[in-house]
């Protein structure tokens, strides 16, 4: 019986110096991650190939098929980017008594961009921009009459002079306005709508432009999309132009093929 008695003893005290020394290993914190950089760099570029360059209702190149290359680049901190575009057009001659002899216009922007966001589902922004149109190796032409010979000649009248102004976007919901401020009252100011993209059926979208350009005219245009592939989309375009002050009216519809191409540094 003390045999007994002495063996539970010490298998008691045994027990409680291994317990004793057991080693208890803190708790582990939970896995956390690497908190995102508020700084983000982005670019995209946006390539197409027309049927006929559509621009604020006008073709750029008399009915002609061309191109138009369209660059982003922005830096974002937070809910506020800087923003710079640089556009590219094909642009054939105008016709008329005063010739233009054009092959690009460009249209580079600088300016500020703030983002509002009410929920996911909900976002908005508003930007500012001062932009500069440019027609690089252009030259105005002028028909003159050559009083020995009675016949029509055109001779050089100066380049074409760039325009400038200041833009003012309003997004939400991936609906925008455009107001775009010409310095120059023979550009005219510029407004514009476009719409956000709805399903029609599966794989095709559409929306609806309007614009009003000062002493120019205005235009309605519905474009129709379909996806190939996330980087390849076709469009057409059908567009109505009302010209006003002797500009030329008129309806028609493009073909356009879209490649996009972004690129995102977030250190």
């Amino acid at each position: 019986m003390n045999m007994k008695r002495h063996s539970l003893i010490m298998y008691v005290l045994l027990t409680a110096c291994v317990h004793a020394y057991v080693k208890i290993d803190p708790p582990v914190a939970p896995s956390q991650e690497k908190p995102r950089s508020d700084n983000m760099f982005g670019y995209k570029n946006v390539t197409t190939i027309d049927s006929d360059v559509i621009y604020r209702g006008r073709s750029l190149t008399q009915q002609n098929p061309g191109w138009t290359m369209l660059n982003t680049a922005y830096w974002q901190r937070g809910v506020v980017s800087i923003v710079g575009d640089y556009n590219l057009y094909a642009n054939a001659s105008d016709l008329g008594s005063n010739q233009k002899s054009t092959y690009l216009l460009t249209l580079g922007k600088i300016g500020a961009k703030v983002y509002i966001k009410k929920s996911p589902k909900q976002q908005g922004s508003l930007s500012i921009k001062r932009f500069i149109y440019s027609w690089p190796e252009s030259q105005n032409w002028q028909w003159a009459t050559c009083t020995a010979s009675s016949l029509n000649l055109l001779s050089p009248s100066g380049k074409i002079k760039p325009q400038t102004g200041t833009e003012y976007v309003i997004n939400y919901k991936n609906m925008s306005l455009t107001y775009m401020q010409a310095d120059h009252d023979t550009w005219g100011d510029y407004l514009h709508f476009s719409s956000n993209k709805y399903a029609i059926i599966p794989g095709y979208f559409a929306d609806i432009e309007a614009g009003y350009w000062e002493n120019h005219g205005r235009f309605y245009q519905g474009n129709l999309y379909y996806a190939f592939k996330p980087t390849l989309t076709g469009i057409i375009k059908a567009f109505d132009f009302n010209g006003y002050n002797g500009v030329k009216s008129k309806t028609g519809a493009a073909v356009v093929l879209q490649f996009d191409y972004q690129a995102i540094l977030q250190p």
